[in-house]
């Protein structure tokens, strides 16, 4: 009994480092390709037909699915690429890779399989979507191999990343979004982007890990932060009362408080504690941001069932 209770602590131990290399809670951001879904309820649910909801929701699940696959593969490849600078971060030398807690030859192998299954999958949807799953992997791979070292380039891959999930979740269902959508989207990543950034410069690490850090002005990035910021807000606010798929009576201005309460709310927890280097852990711990993504959530939902 000893022994066994021995080898399933051990293989608990196991799982829990071989998740934390996948990066799990980093699966968060994959949710975009559910924004979709949500906005395309006039043109592609019949919300009197039940299986048109259970197949669309389906074909949703699988996308995500598939980018979380993909999302642990690029991940893996990126901190076997960075592994001596993961080694000389103050947080991310505890990394099960930069550790030694995880076998370089294991990553390479799981990293390949995670790859490699998402693209094959991909298929089962559609070749729209398979084409933006291979881009999307082409371009993070990228990323980690060279092009995150460059100046704002690096920036424009990590906006990137996110489009194409908004775009993989419009393909997997097979329907019309508006462009505002993808503005949105785009803005909102720019937002993480530079405030990633910001933390980074301000909590010290451009001379220990990321040379490109030094490359930034944190002034100029501060300003930007600030436009971006208005701009986003102000985007979603025209996409709530121009765009066509949304109730001609403009009920989904009400969506609008909250979303830039949500938004405040990030600026200020990034901002106040240096927090916006790990833009996953903000919304995974922040109660009032998670309460209000719900509220937004459930609100939308209501408003565009009931037109």
């Amino acid at each position: 009994m000893d022994i066994f209770a021995i080898n399933i602590k051990n293989l608990q131990s196991n799982l829990i480092i071989f998740l934390n290399a996948c990066r799990i809670r980093q699966w968060i951001k994959n949710l975009i390709v559910f924004l979709p879904l949500i906005f395309a309820l006039e043109n592609q649910w019949n919300t009197h037909d039940k299986s048109s909801i259970i197949n669309t929701t389906i074909q949703a699940v699988v996308a995500f699915t598939i980018f979380c696959f993909l999302a642990s593969g690029t991940y893996l490849i990126n901190d076997l690429l960075d592994l001596k600078n993961d080694q000389l971060h103050p947080k991310k030398r505890f990394r099960p890779l930069a550790m030694g807690s995880l076998s370089t030859s294991f990553a390479k192998t799981t990293a390949t399989i995670f790859i490699l299954s998402g693209l094959g999958a991909s298929l089962v949807l559609n070749t729209n979507f398979m084409i933006i799953a291979l881009s999307y992997s082409v371009i993070t791979i990228a990323y980690s191999k060279l092009l995150k070292h460059i100046v704002w380039i690096e920036i424009l891959i990590l906006i990137c990343g996110y489009v194409l999930r908004a775009i993989a979740g419009a393909f997997a269902i097979e329907a019309p979004i508006s462009i505002w959508l993808y503005v949105i989207v785009g803005l909102s990543a720019t937002l993480i982007g530079l405030i990633k950034r910001k933390s980074e410069i301000e909590n010290n690490l451009s001379t220990s890990s990321r040379n490109v850090l030094n490359k930034y002005d944190p002034i100029i990035l501060k300003r930007v932060i600030y436009l971006v910021s208005i701009l986003t807000i102000f985007s979603y606010s025209f996409y709530t009362l121009l765009a066509k798929s949304l109730p001609d009576n403009n009920s989904m201005a009400f969506t609008i408080p909250i979303a830039t309460y949500c938004l405040y709310r990030y600026l200020k927890i990034a901002n106040d504690n240096n927090l916006g280097e790990s833009p996953e852990e903000i919304l995974w711990k922040d109660r009032p941001i998670k309460f209000g993504i719900v509220i937004w959530l459930f609100l939308t939902i209501f408003i565009l069932f009931s037109q």
